[in-house]
């Protein structure tokens, strides 16, 4: 084979490795693009942004551009309130909870999962990124409805305890039975009444203040507190 032969030889295998190159990272940016999270390529030494997929700039409201010249510090703050991070002994992810500054100012509570990979010959940070904002509205609602519940079952046994404390007591002094007159057995039994009556106003009011969380059409009006007071 000549030198030319060689030469164009050379040549093909170089445009060959050029194009098979270009297909991977077509193919890598395809990924990054058909992601359901917002991804960063982010340098592991200075933290710029080096990738971001189209969805972290809707979500964010940046241009690919805008976000190509910050830093990642610049749009991530790390949520100290969040739930435990963790890492995965088999990929070495590290998972964490931060949010995310849009470019309006507002944060947005964000589940991040970032591992060091090699990308274009340096070590970088890959961040999938995934919004949790609605995970978090969920928590906060069931903490609400736990602490509600907890006041609930604190009234419940506060209003309770004192009509039962008081039928107790009424109920005993009936051992004393052959002792007592007729007018303070009548007594006895009026006040004992009464307690189960107030036990029954309380049970069925309680179960009313249950009932309106499920009344959608429930009707509200101002109360005189002073007159109700």
């Amino acid at each position: 084979m000549n030198d030319a032969s060689e030469l164009s030889a050379l040549q093909q295998r170089v445009a060959e490795a050029e194009k098979a190159l270009e297909e991977a990272g077509n193919q890598w940016k395809n990924l990054l693009e058909v992601a359901g999270d917002s991804v960063f390529i982010v340098d592991a030494l200075n933290h710029a942004i080096l990738e971001a997929n189209s969805h972290a700039s809707r979500r964010l409201g940046y241009t690919p551009e805008e976000l190509r010249a910050l830093p990642y510090s610049a749009i991530e703050m790390k949520d100290e309130g969040g739930s435990g991070a963790w890492e995965s002994e088999y990929s070495r992810t590290h998972v964490y909870e931060a949010r995310l500054r849009h470019s309006d100012g507002s944060l947005i509570p964000v589940e991040v999962s970032s591992r060091i990979i090699k990308y274009r010959g340096q070590a970088v940070l890959l961040n999938f990124v995934r919004d949790i904002g609605l995970r978090k509205a969920i928590e906060s609602e069931r903490e609400q409805l736990i602490a509600e519940l907890d006041a609930y079952a604190h009234t419940v046994a506060h209003d309770l305890k004192n009509p039962v404390a008081i039928m107790m007591g009424y109920s005993d002094m009936l051992r004393d039975f052959p002792s007592l007159g007729e007018s303070e057995i009548a007594q006895i039994t009026d006040n004992i009444f009464s307690g189960a009556v107030k036990m029954q106003t309380i049970i069925d009011e309680l179960l009313l203040l249950a009932s309106i969380r499920k009344m959608d059409d429930l009707q509200t009006r101002p109360l005189v507190m002073q007159d109700i007071v």
